[in-house]
């Protein structure tokens, strides 16, 4: 597994097979709601060094489910999709609802 640095995550990249079919389909523009995404957080960093030179904690852990931008940077690794993204482009960790 590739181990990301500093503030970045790495997210399992939903797969397009796994939306709901049936489903009435608006152009992207009519809805900026339908640019997000849920991703599964399956590596992090180990956070930004702060001026004082401490490591500035992450607010995500890896097994949390947030909510990101759709177009967030993409890589492929070992013939997989992920996303790659710093922590400020989550706009929200997901609750688990079995806790």
């Amino acid at each position: 597994m590739l181990k990301p640095l500093y503030n970045q995550l790495l997210l399992e990249c939903p797969d397009e097979k796994d939306r709901k079919e049936g489903v009435l389909f608006m152009p992207e523009t009519v809805n900026p709601a339908s640019h997000m995404v849920e991703a599964k957080v399956l590596a992090i960093g180990d956070g930004l060094i702060g001026e004082n030179g401490q490591r500035l904690p992450m607010s995500v852990k890896v097994g949390d489910v947030v909510l990101i931008n759709r177009f967030s940077q993409i890589i492929i690794f070992r013939d997989k999709k992920y996303f790659l993204t710093p922590e400020s482009n989550v706009a929200g960790i997901i609750p688990n609802e079995t806790a």
